[in-house]
């Protein structure tokens, strides 16, 4: 009896969507790259982008949105998968590490009937 391994061997090189905002601190501007499963948070310097984290995700990012609620002075950033799974995340530096820690979760998929197409969100 045969088997296949299948594995991704390279990272994902197109980018599905990007937001720039306030994400690591109130100022520093930050490109945040969404590339398939992955997303890339760099910050603008005027050298240029350098990169600050990289992020694996169980799932494929469909929208990517950030945005400041009234009580924070940074942005936070709202995230869809294929799969309808929301989550808002937020950055949090100490000292020389900077941590991504997820606010919020939960599926907002419709549980009555079925999608009318197979579009991306």
């Amino acid at each position: 009896m045969a088997h296949s391994y299948v594995v991704t061997a390279h990272k994902p090189t197109a980018v599905t969507a990007c937001v720039t905002g306030n994400f690591t601190s109130p100022d520093d501007l930050n490109l945040i790259l969404a590339k398939n499963t992955r997303l890339e948070i760099y910050v603008v310097t005027p050298e240029g982008l350098r990169p600050i984290k990289e992020i694996v995700l169980y799932g494929k990012v469909a929208k990517m949105k950030l945005y400041r609620p009234g009580n924070e002075n940074k942005d936070l950033l709202f995230l869809l998968t294929c799969r309808y799974n929301a989550m808002v995340l937020e950055c949090v530096q100490q000292r020389d590490s900077i941590e991504i820690i997820t606010k919020a979760h939960g599926n907002v998929a419709d549980r009555i009937g079925r999608a009318s197409c197979r579009e991306r969100v």
